[in-house]
């Protein structure tokens, strides 16, 4: 007895399923802001903005810069840990600029929102070289965001990054 066209079917089927289901090798892409990413050294962070940024201040271990000449981004913050390794890294947006994007953050139909209009959070979590890191876009809405952060898990980052953008903002008002 020949196998009929169903059983034919089956097969194909239950094959592709297993073809599919087979583990694929992830590329991990560097994850980072205007160049900056988390376990980079001081220096080379610092060389990656040479021409877009000026140093503007740096105190209780962590560096503003004010960007230069992209008009939807005012200042990147960054933090170093004790081995001088950057350990979180911020953008803020500028106040009378364009949007400002998150590109870390990827497609932001699928990161996970917390808060309403007005006051959004916007998260994802990655992993690069084994380490969790956690990317965190605040705003208005997901089009117009007011930050853009990349974390270490655990690394305490939260509250020194909310203290500074408060900082910031009530600066510049």
């Amino acid at each position: 007895m020949r196998p009929g066209w169903l059983s034919i079917a089956m097969m194909v089927c239950s094959t592709a399923s297993i073809c599919c289901a087979a583990p694929v090798e992830q590329r991990e892409t560097q994850v980072e802001l205007v160049g900056i990413h988390l376990g980079q050294p001081l220096q080379e962070a610092r060389r990656a903005l040479d021409g877009k940024a000026s140093f503007e201040k740096e105190e209780e271990g962590q560096q503003v810069w004010r960007m230069l000449h992209d008009p939807s981004t005012q200042y990147v913050i960054f933090g170093a840990n004790r081995e001088n390794q950057v350990r979180y890294v911020t953008t803020l947006a500028a106040t009378d600029g364009p949007p400002m994007a998150c590109p870390p953050l990827g497609d932001v139909s699928t990161a996970v929102k917390t808060g309403a209009a007005g006051n959004m959070e916007l998260r994802r979590e990655v992993k690069q070289a084994g380490e969790n890191l956690t990317i965190i876009a605040r705003g208005k809405s997901p089009e117009h965001l007011s930050s853009c952060s990349i974390k270490a898990q655990g690394s305490g980052f939260e509250q020194d990054e909310e203290e500074e953008e408060q900082r910031e903002k009530s600066k510049h008002r």
